[in-house]
């Protein structure tokens, strides 16, 4: 049996909270999760001087269950100077960015895959394209090749345009190849 994946879970990343600086004490906040715009769970959570009390609701049926938890915060000092905060994983103590909720669990200790580690080669170079085709400031939607972004340096952009030229080939090649062994 494959390993279910990290999108599977209600992830709780320390880096977006502290983008948001809600990780000072007696600071706290909501995080929401849904599927095709229904709330399926969500996590109130307040900061304390080195842990952070969450309660976690999921739903059952027509009822919300409460899970509470604490998880407690690591330290590593940065290069230049501060120190970074990282959660420690409740069941294993890893220094980690991400719990996943519900589980309170790091990646590891749930035995969970990324979703790009499932791709085949062909899904993989198509991945790689649009995020060439993005930082060039197109979508998947884009036609062609995007005008250089203001303020990107000529290097760079030429860089990227190579890129997506480069995985937009291995995918047409991938593709011929599966239509000739399919008969197609």
């Amino acid at each position: 049996m494959s390993k279910h994946t990290t999108d599977q879970y209600h992830a709780i990343d320390i880096r977006e909270l502290t983008k948001k600086g809600t990780l000072q004490p007696g600071d706290g906040g909501v995080i929401n999760y849904t599927r095709s715009g229904t709330p399926t769970a969500m996590v109130f959570y307040r900061a304390a001087e080195d842990e952070l009390r969450l309660m976690y609701c999921y739903r059952n049926g027509d009822t919300w269950v409460p899970i509470p938890e604490t998880l407690y915060f690591d330290y590593s000092d940065c290069h230049y100077g501060g120190v970074r905060q990282w959660f420690s994983c409740p069941q294993c103590g890893s220094r980690v960015a991400v719990i996943y909720a519900g589980h309170f669990a790091c990646r590891q200790c749930l035995n969970l895959a990324y979703e790009s580690q499932r791709e085949n080669s062909f899904l993989r170079s198509i991945r790689r394209w649009e995020k060439s085709i993005r930082k060039l400031g197109g979508d998947r939607r884009t036609t062609g090749i995007p005008e250089r972004p203001r303020y990107m340096h000529q290097k760079t952009y030429h860089r990227l345009i190579r890129e997506a030229q480069y995985y937009n080939r291995t995918a047409g090649v991938m593709l011929n190849e599966w239509r000739g062994r399919v008969g197609g």
